[in-house]
């Protein structure tokens, strides 16, 4: 974040500039915000004040204006609760509060972001995968997404190569494999469960895609 001088430490063989430098007139995010240590919550909290900071190993301090944008996908108040996330530092960053609800709560959504990660990973990977079947949207809003964003996406990467495997253009409803999701998404699986779930089925779907190598 603050960057350092040549010798400032072991290793540090030449100056670089930190984050809120390369930020200046910018902006800078913070993703997973709640996970900054809080030290650095108190650093970063001087210089979103002041709005300078101190290289490390420098004497001198350098000024930054910039837009900062955090977010995170935890339960605040729980982070603040909990002494996870500093209560000084989280009512100067948060001036103005955007609540995303998950995706099981605006399934409307589903079918465009589905196709957008469908439409990003043809333009990446050159499939010849191009479009979702008639019948996919009323099979994504079948079920909850407890892994949210990340998980539709790997779900669409992975029924993308199933229909490339398939000689298809267009993604149908069993290259999505949503069977086993349907059956347990019903039950009161705690997060953990939920997480070691999905690591599970990104493995399968990987194992499938290289044939178990």
């Amino acid at each position: 974040l603050f960057g350092h001088l040549k010798g400032a430490f072991t290793g540090a063989v030449e100056n670089r500039n930190g984050l809120l430098a390369e930020a200046d007139q910018g902006t800078l995010l913070l993703d997973e915000v709640d996970e900054l240590p809080l030290s650095t919550q108190i650093s970063l909290l001087g210089a979103l004040q002041e709005g300078v900071f101190r290289p490390l190993g420098s004497n001198q301090e350098r000024c930054s204006n910039f837009r900062l944008l955090a977010a995170s996908n935890r339960d605040i108040a729980d982070c603040l609760e909990r002494g996870q996330l500093r209560s000084d530092f989280y009512h100067r960053i948060a001036h103005e509060r955007i609540e995303v609800p998950p995706l099981r709560e605006r399934k409307e959504d589903l079918p465009i972001l589905a196709e957008h990660f469908l439409k990003r990973l043809s333009d990446k990977e050159g499939l010849n995968v191009f479009r979702l079947g008639a019948d996919v949207s009323a099979k994504l809003a079948e079920y909850d997404w407890p892994g949210n964003i990340r998980e539709l996406a790997a779900r669409i990467e992975s029924a993308a190569y199933r229909a490339r495997y398939g000689k298809r253009t267009s993604i149908e409803t069993d290259d999505l494999n949503l069977s086993a999701g349907l059956q347990t998404s019903a039950k009161a699986e705690s997060f953990n469960e939920q997480v070691q779930r999905f690591k599970q089925r990104l493995i399968s779907d990987a194992l499938s895609r290289c044939n178990n190598n």
